[in-house]
């Protein structure tokens, strides 16, 4: 299926006739739009397995300007969302008892601070457009949403819009049930209070 494909689906799907190209008047211009714009929004939703990538990071020669976060890095071009920085497990939370935030890294301005020097490494969901890589129900999802933003236009139908929005939020359990999205496999960390709870008994 391809992107014409897709917004086809999505035309038949609230009624209307199926398109050659997006520059096909009435609706051509506004279904590509909305394509585009439904793609992205749905991709940067969730972590899509087939929309992971893993990428080593170059250091820019630039200074930050942040004594936490000296060092910036360029993200990937096709990058949407970060998944997984650096290791694997995240270390215990003690932010309540020390004066600095809790936190590895930034994203400013499409480039990620940080304070470690060299060998970073992300998880990111990837800005995927090649409809013939998008996962089953990650289409079936899209196609809804694309009927769901169109429809108000088309003929003004807040029932459908709701009927379509359901049906895209159903896609998306079934995609979640049928590993088509990741699970943030890293563990939680605990803060101070629990670590000082369970270490009590030493003392």
């Amino acid at each position: 299926m391809n992107d014409i494909g897709i917004i086809n689906r999505a035309l038949i799907k609230m009624g209307e006739k199926p398109i050659a190209s997006t520059s096909q008047p009435p609706l051509g211009s506004m279904m590509g739009i909305l394509y585009e714009e439904m793609r992205k929004s749905l991709l940067s939703a969730h972590f899509w397995s087939f929309a992971l990538k893993r990428a080593s990071l170059s250091r820019l020669d630039e200074e930050t300007g942040s004594k936490l976060y000296p060092y910036a890095y360029a993200l990937p071009v096709d990058f949407l969302i970060l998944k997984d920085f650096g290791e694997a497990y995240k270390s215990a939370n003690f932010a309540d008892m020390i004066l600095m935030p809790d936190c590895r890294y930034v994203i400013e301005q499409n480039k990620l601070l940080c304070n470690i020097k060299t060998d970073v490494g992300i998880t990111y969901v990837a800005d995927i457009k090649e409809p013939h890589l998008f996962s089953l129900y990650f289409a079936e999802a899209l196609i809804a949403m694309i009927a769901a933003e169109a429809v108000l236009t088309v003929n003004a139908s807040t029932s459908l819009k709701t009927l379509f929005l359901n049906e895209a939020q159903s896609y998306i359990l079934k995609a979640a049930n049928n590993n088509e999205i990741a699970r943030d496999m890293e563990s939680l960390p605990d803060n101070s209070w629990v670590t000082c709870r369970d270490n009590w008994g030493m003392f």
